[in-house]
């Protein structure tokens, strides 16, 4: 079972949020996307589950720790008519940090 731990809370936009210690779902009755934060080798594993569920995924770069991975990944996604999202963020990037002032 997930065990909420204590970060879990409501923003002040009603939604709520939080982290889970195990990656077996036990979660509120209506979850609309979840966050995949978990070590590379994970990733497929658990967004993989959390596809099958009928939650829309983001997960962090890299997609996944192998080819055949992500291509779990496509697939659950295709599955469960889900949004699959790869997050890369650029902020560090120093073209992006140049641009931004523009």
């Amino acid at each position: 079972m997930w065990m909420p731990i204590p970060c879990a809370r409501t923003s002040r936009e009603g939604i709520l949020h939080g982290s889970f210690a195990e990656p077996r779902i036990h979660l509120p009755a209506r979850v609309d996307a979840a966050s995949v934060a978990v070590p590379t080798v994970e990733h497929a594993r658990v967004g993989c589950r959390l596809l099958e569920l009928g939650i829309d995924v983001i997960v962090e770069k890299p997609m996944a720790a192998s080819l055949a991975e992500a291509d779990q990944l496509l697939s659950a996604a295709a599955r469960a008519n889900r949004i699959l999202q790869v997050g890369h963020l650029e902020r560090f990037n120093p073209g992006i940090v140049a641009v931004i002032p523009i």
